[in-house]
């Protein structure tokens, strides 16, 4: 900012508003900084993913970052924001290079990226998996299930973990199988666009023992079927009649054929590829029966008369009541009561107001009842009244007949007959109007009235502004010649409203209308008067008129014109008077040949000296514009009395001296020119006095000996120097402490005044060397000002510096409260706390905020009465700010045991990282898992007093939501973690074996039976910690036949978690022949 003083040219001067000449403006120095857009930061950035760049840890990803270089900025920080591997996204700090700007969009320097971290996974095809697989059972017979899925789990592939195999579909009597294959990728390896899943076809030789359907059908006839009243006949009635008649059948894979409706009475019964039974013949069994179809229900007549409030029903025939048609007609629309069977009900008890819907005696659609309806009725037969009852009011007003109509027409009578206030029952459509004239007009009540009896009622009016005859002007402006007016407000002419003054009085042009008339052409001598060109009055013309004028103005001039010599001459003071009088300055201002032309009735002489004296033009001048001129004399035989020096030079200590020339001391005229000024010893006569004995501290003034004014005599006067030669400072040096405390504004003013400010700017212990006289205080508000170094300030750099206070004792003019609280329904307030009511604080967080009532002063107020729908709010007894009073707000309250939201919108990152075990647990604690669970970046609004971690495993945990949450609606979230030193727990089964009671071993034992006796013998009760079937252990059953033995294998799975060892073998004795026999009967069902 640059402090601009200005002085005006010859023949102009400065206005009020910059009568000192002192201005301001900012300009911008130096070059202008480019601005940094985002986009040009986050294009550098994107330079580290082009082309699909890896990098191996967050840390050389951070090197990578920092390492960037730009000429606009520069990389200040970067830090990974999540965590693990694959696309990790990092917060990036930037600042700019000199020169250069962050843009808005980037303004605060921050910005992120995200970079792939971590080693590449190798993918794996599923095309050449599925192959392999294929491979491993193509053009093979396998004896049993089990043993195709043996073979495929133990295939080896590159990249495979594991192997898991399970039947997909059951079909008993097929030798075609599928399984569904799932495969795990090894570490370092993932799958390629899939899930891991395919299906594998196998074949299994069955041989079909099933038992012939003919044979399990024993009873054939099936009797009565019922079927509902809207149905058909359909294959799982007969198959659920089937199973009634002939108890135990089975009916999975048993088809109906033959075409069936309700008039059937047989169909065929045939087994599929996937029944129990098998049907050699191909012919199926034919089952005989009837059909029953069973009547339609009745339902409640509320059911289809829903809608009971039935509207308005228009009596058009002008009955007293609606007739049945009429009800019925809103009783059923398309919209009301669609459904309802008018057939089967009847219409009672109709009235205006309603009626009873009753179901008919006969109905088979409802149930007995009845049902109350309800409706209105308009244009019902009424009794007819006299006009007068609607008519009370007959005297209706004036009427403007604004179209200069002659008189009104009917409707300008019907809008004065009705109105709100006058005969407001009256219906207008029931009356005519007739005989209408400029006094009034005659209401008849119409032939077909339904509502009046038959007859009539005058009614009277004025109106305003009728259609009538022009006259000539001359009509009512006959006499021409105005006579005198007086310009009484020094004007030129007169004014419009003068010469209509004087145009018609009382005993001139009387009957004038001059609104119908306009005043042109005005002069010192005459008018013209015009017919206006919308007069209804007069035709169109003009009239001449004249007059005199007295006291017109006149062109004033200045006062220099009549007196332009100044200098007097010599005034004798006869009398010993000490200035001359008036009278004696006004006999030297004019005589016959010094300025002879002065209208001296026009001034007034002032400020008469012994020098000279002023002459100003009075107030009221006719003659001269306002101004002065000094004058100038001299006086001889004056009287004077000498008094001492010190009278007029009481002032001793004159202030600084600028030495704007670099000397040593002062000159005489600069110690003149403080010595004496507007404000210091204005009196002081400087022709009798001398200076001398000068240095850069004082002088000394002693009176001429000639002196005619002073008695002889000396006094020393004392002043500051500064030299220009000085080096000048910034004003912060001076001024460096900028927050000054409290101001208290004891005289009531809204802002602290100059000196106010500067009392505490500058103390003994506050900015103590500070140079006040070099500085302006601008700015100044109840918060703080500005210091601004003064132009010709020889200390001081030019600048500013913004200060602050706070003021106490402010004057402020109270307004009502509602002028800053005019928003008094306030929305909803959460309670949090599950509190009854809102607490003071909530309710004043939502009474004010930045777009409702932003100007309120909550200092000022208090809040009572606070209710779960609203409060008061009242001015405290003290405030400065507002008038006493109070104002009622609403607003409501929810709680937070109504509005849950799902688990899932705190609890949306579920993959949470490693967990390292430090103290050698088998799993994670609830406490280590809540820690991965929420931190600062991840889940960082879960609330987690308001869940619980169950299912707790090495590899993940359920987070299920408290039974009495206040937050979350009941659910739960699978969340995945790893773990770092767990405690080595596996199970070793090298060797185990098991009795008698803790395995029955042959070959009906299942794989499942196998798993949970070795679950028991490893003392694995909980289901987190039991081993699971292909993924800890492998159990494979070979069969034992008659004369040899069979066997059941159990082998670790590889990098099981739970359990370690090598295979164990155990032996499933050989079958005798009858048991061979029971084995295979029993085989066909189960495998």
């Amino acid at each position: 900012m640059f402090n601009v003083v200005v002085e005006a040219k010859t023949g102009y001067v400065l206005a009020d508003d910059i009568k000192d000449g002192k201005t301001s403006i900012t300009l911008s120095i130096g070059k202008a900084d480019i601005a940094v857009a985002k986009a040009d930061v986050d294009q550098l950035l994107s330079t580290l993913s082009a082309d699909d760049k890896h990098y191996e840890t967050n840390e050389k990803a951070v090197e990578a970052i920092k390492g960037l270089t730009s000429e606009k900025f520069s990389i200040k920080d970067a830090t990974a924001v999540t965590r693990g591997y694959s696309n990790v996204t990092f917060n990036v700090v930037v600042e700019a290079k000199t020169g250069y700007v962050l843009a808005d969009d980037i303004k605060d320097g921050k910005t992120s990226i995200t970079l792939s971290i971590g080693k590449k996974d190798t993918p794996i095809n599923k095309d050449e998996v599925v192959a392999a697989l294929e491979n491993e059972v193509k053009d093979q017979e396998f004896a049993t299930l089990q043993a195709a899925i043996h073979k495929v789990q133990a295939k080896t592939i590159a990249g495979i973990k594991s192997i898991t195999a399970i039947e997909k579909s059951v079909l008993k009597n097929s030798e075609d199988k599928t399984l569904e294959v799932t495969v795990l990728a090894d570490d370092g390896y993932i799958l390629d666009s899939w899930d891991g899943k395919t299906d594998i076809a196998i074949k299994v030789t069955v041989a079909d023992d099933r038992e012939e359907l003919s044979s399990v059908i024993k009873t054939k006839a099936l009797e009565e079927i019922e079927v509902a009243h809207d149905a058909t006949l359909s294959e799982q009635n007969i198959l659920d009649a089937l199973v009634e008649k002939n108890l135990g059948l089975v009916t999975t894979g048993l088809n109906v054929e033959g075409t069936l409706s309700n008039d059937s009475k047989s169909a065929i019964i045939k087994a599929g590829q996937d029944s129990e039974y098998k049907d050699t013949s191909a012919a199926g069994v034919e089952v005989t029966f009837t059909v029953k179809v069973l009547p339609v229900p009745l339902i409640d007549l509320a059911t289809d008369l829903s809608i009971t409030s039935l509207g308005n029903i228009d009596l058009q025939e002008a009955a007293k009541v609606p007739s049945k048609d009429q009800v019925l007609g809103v009783l059923k629309t398309e919209s009301v009561n669609s459904n309802l069977k008018t057939s089967e009900i009847e219409i009672t008890n109709i009235t205006t107001e309603g009626a009873t819907v009753i179901v008919n005696a006969e109905s088979k659609v409802y149930n007995q009842g009845s049902i109350d309806v309800t409706f209105t009725v308009s244009n019902p037969q009424v009794d007819k009244v006299d006009l007068a009852t609607d008519l009370s009011i007959t005297s209706l007003g004036n009427i403007d007949l604004q179209e200069a109509a002659k008189v009104p027409s009917k409707d300008q009578v019907l809008g004065v007959l009705k109105t709100e206030s006058v005969n407001s029952n009256l219906k207008t459509n029931e009356i005519e109007i007739t005989n209408i004239t400029t006094e009034g007009a005659t209401v008849i009540v119409n032939a077909e009235s339904k509502v009046y009896n038959q007859g009539s009622i005058d009614v009277t009016f004025t109106v305003s502004n009728p259609q009538v005859d022009k006259v000539d002007l001359a009509t009512d402006l006959s006499i021409t010649s105005l006579g005198n007016i007086d310009l009484q407000e020094a004007a030129k002419v007169p004014s419009k409203d003068q010469v209509l003054g004087v145009l018609k009085t009382e005993s001139v042009n009387s009957n004038l209308k001059t609104s119908e008339i306009e005043i042109t052409n005005i002069t010192t001598e005459g008018a013209t008067v015009i017919v206006n060109a919308e007069s209804k009055v007069y035709n169109q013309g003009s009239i001449d008129v004249t007059f005199t004028v007295s006291n017109p103005q006149v062109d004033k001039v200045d006062l220099a014109t009549d007196l332009s010599i100044t200098s007097l001459g010599n005034i004798d003071l006869q009398e010993a008077a000490k200035v001359p009088s008036k009278d004696q300055v006004l006999g030297v201002l004019k005589t016959e040949s010094v300025n002879s032309n002065l209208k001296t009735n026009e001034i007034e002489i002032t400020n008469i000296t012994t020098e000279g004296a002023t002459v100003i033009v009075n107030a009221e001048s006719k003659v001269y514009n306002q101004g002065s001129i000094d004058v100038t004399f001299t006086v001889s035989n004056p009287q004077v009395d000498k008094v001492d020096l010190a009278t007029d030079l009481s002032i001793t200590s004159l202030g600084n001296i600028d030495l704007q020339e670099a000397a040593k001391v002062p000159s005489k005229d600069q110690v003149l020119g403080v010595l004496k000024t507007e404000s210091v010893n204005s009196n002081l006569k400087t022709s009798e006095i001398e200076i001398t004995n000068i240095t850069t501290e004082g002088a000394t003034v002693i009176v001429n000996a000639e002196s005619k004014v002073y008695n002889q005599g000396s006094i020393d006067v004392t002043f500051t120097v500064s030299n220009p030669q000085v080096d000048k400072v910034d004003l912060a040096t001076d001024l460096s402490i900028t927050s000054l405390g409290n101001i208290d504004l004891q005289e009531a003013a809204k802002v602290p005044s100059k000196d106010q400010v500067l009392g505490v700017l500058k103390t003994e212990s506050v900015n103590s060397n500070l140079k006040t006289n070099e500085i302006e205080i601008t700015n100044i508000t109840t918060e703080g000002a500005t210091v601004i170094v003064n132009a010709e300030s020889k200390v001081y750099n030019q600048g500013s510096i913004d200060v602050t206070f706070t003021v106490s004792n402010p004057q402020v003019d109270k307004v009502d409260l509602a002028t800053d609280l005019s928003i008094t329904s306030l929305g909803n307030i959460d309670l949090q706390e599950a509190a009854k009511v809102p607490s003071k604080d909530q309710v004043l967080g939502v009474l004010k905020t930045e777009s409702v009532n932003s100007n309120l002063k909550t200092s000022e107020i208090e809040i009572t009465n606070i209710t779960t729908e609203g409060a008061t709010v009242i001015v405290n007894a003290e405030s400065k700010v507002y008038n006493q009073g109070s104002i009622d707000v609403t607003f409501t309250v929810s709680n937070p045991q109504v509005d849950k939201v799902d688990l899932a919108t705190d609890l949306s990152i579920t993959s949470l990282g490693n967990i390292d075990l430090q103290e050698a647990a088998k799993v994670p604690s609830k406490d280590q898992v809540l820690g991965v669970l929420k931190t600062e970046s991840v889940n960082s609004n879960l609330k987690t007093n308001e869940i619980e971690i169950t299912n707790i495993t090495t590899e993940g945990a359920t987070v299920i939501v408290n039974a009495e949450s206040k937050v979350y609606n009941q659910g739960s979230i699978d969340v995945t973690f790893t773990v770092s030193n767990p405690q080595n727990t596996r199970k070793d089964i090298s060797n185990i074996t098991f009795t008698e009671e803790e395995l029955e071993i042959s070959n009906t034992t299942s794989q499942q039976d196998v798993l949970d006796a070795l679950n028991t013998k490893l003392d694995l009760t909980n289901d987190a910690d039991k081993l699971v079937l292909n993924t800890d252990v492998t159990i494979t059953i070979n069969a034992a036949t008659a004369g040899q033995n069979g066997t059941i294998t159990i082998a670790v799975v590889a990098n099981s978690e739970k359990v370690k060892g090598t295979n164990v073998e155990l032996t499933i004795p050989a079958l005798s022949v009858e048991n061979q026999f029971a084995f295979n009967l029993s085989n066909k069902y189960f495998n």
